[in-house]
């Protein structure tokens, strides 16, 4: 009983001490358990009710790896010097604190002339201590249009698959300020800042679910806060619709099932994965290639575990020899709703890989076979790496061809040549008559 007394005797000096400190009264110092974490800022719109949580304080060091049983939260408003909140938190059995539900202090309504200035006092179990100073800024409330939210604000993106029912909340993103911190709210949604919600919407609380989304319910979905008059353009989410899921068979087909490659030169096999692929980006997949080597024994050449994975091979001889990857395309997400065609493309998912062996040698030839695999199951495919021979006949035929091709131009020459000093020869036997002729003549 005596030490339990000392205990709470030396935890409220220290919570004093600290009180003392902030709020300037002479005859206290900071208690040498309590470390100042610096200041806060937080943006509060007047006229819109604010909260002030203890989660405010810094929780980075809450939790030290020791187990903690609770701790100690106190806000002080420091413009009137008086304490608001005093109140203990239990953790959970392994010590942690479940930050989003730790005690909170009700501002209420923002005036021009609310108190701005407040302290976060955290005290543990073992006497550690954490303080930080919260200074509110106080701006006006926004009367933008939802057309003018909708330009100036961060979107939330979703994509729905067709058919799939999703749920909607009316809470401000972490990215944008201030949040809304109450539930004394008017709450109305709007799609395309107008346009009727689908058929399928229910409300449920302040949010809608949409069932079985259609490609035409694709749009913006704003979620808009009417409080005392006024109105936020709470949060904006951009949802996009992909086609159906698809749980066929997956198969892998490869662009040639035999490549015939010189020795010496770089052989590329490219395989795809296609139907079968529902949950591309959310499933792992990962891609093998595999050598038949003597005695049917197959050994892994090359594998790709995805996500920028780099490939693993054998051995560094083989890292440097072989290459692999595997490209993933995503299911294309509309915003319209698509053409026959374009919903068609988009359901053929399709999952690349690619192999290349570089400077092939005798021992690279064989057989391979690609695989893909999944937690839903495993597609391969075979492909026979050949010799490409180059037929000496073809070589021979060729260094005929040009012998014979030279044969016919000297003979071309040739008979240019005679048959020009034919008609050179001719030529001048005429001019001579034409002379002795003449001669006579006079």
């Amino acid at each position: 009983m005596k030490m339990r007394m000392i205990a709470l005797y030396a935890f409220l000096c220290c919570v004093l001490d600290t009180i003392s400190y902030v709020l300037g009264e002479p005859g206290y110092g900071v208690s040498q358990n309590c470390s100042s974490e610096g200041d806060k800022e937080i943006e509060v719109h007047i006229g819109w009710p604010f909260t002030l949580s203890c989660s405010e304080g810094s929780m980075s060091e809450l939790y030290d790896g020791e187990d903690q049983t609770y701790v100690q939260c106190i806000i002080i408003d420091r413009s009137k010097k008086l304490v608001v909140l005093n109140e203990t938190y239990n953790s959970d059995e392994d010590g942690y604190f479940d930050y989003d539900s730790m005690p909170e202090y009700a501002v209420g309504d923002v005036k021009d002339n609310s108190s701005t200035n407040y302290s976060i006092v955290l005290q543990l179990a073992d006497n550690q201590c954490w303080m930080v100073n919260v200074h509110l800024v106080l701006t006006e409330s926004p009367n933008a249009t939802c057309e003018e939210s909708s330009r100036t604000t961060q979107h939330a993106s979703t994509r729905m698959a067709h058919g799939q029912s999703s749920h909607f909340t009316c809470v401000v993103p972490q990215s944008t300020a201030p949040k809304i911190y109450t539930n004394n709210i008017t709450t109305k949604w709007l799609r395309n800042c107008g346009d009727k919600l689908p058929n399928t919407t229910v409300a449920i609380g302040h949010g809608i679910r949409i069932g079985g989304w259609d490609y035409a319910d694709a749009g913006v979905y704003t979620c808009a806060v009417t409080y005392n008059q006024m109105t936020r353009y709470a949060v904006h989410y951009t949802a996009c619709v992909k086609p159906p899921k698809n749980f066929g068979k997956t198969t892998l087909v490869c662009s040639h099932n035999i490549i015939k490659v010189t020795l010496g030169s770089d052989a590329e096999v490219e395989c795809e994965a296609r139907g079968g692929l529902e949950g591309v980006g959310d499933i792992h997949f990962t891609s093998s290639w595999r050598k038949e080597e003597v005695g049917g024994e197959n050994n892994i050449v090359c594998r790709d575990y995805g996500r920028g994975a780099r490939p693993r091979s054998r051995s560094q001889i083989m890292i440097d020899k072989i290459d692999c990857e595997m490209k993933i395309t995503k299911p294309q997400c509309f915003h319209q709703p698509p053409t026959r065609e374009q919903e068609a493309d988009a359901l053929n998912r399709k999952i690349k890989m690619k192999l290349v062996i570089k400077n092939l040698s005798p021992s690279d030839y064989g057989t391979y076979t690609a695989e893909i695999r999944s937690s839903r199951g495993t597609a391969n495919a075979t492909i026979v790496v050949e010799k490409n021979h180059i037929p000496i006949v073809t070589t021979r035929a060729v260094i005929i061809g040009a012998i014979f091709g030279v044969l016919v131009l000297i003979v071309l020459v040739c008979g240019l040549v005679y048959g020009f000093r034919r008609y050179r020869g001719k030529h001048y036997l005429a001019t001579a008559k034409c002379m002795h002729c003449r001669m006579l003549s006079i």
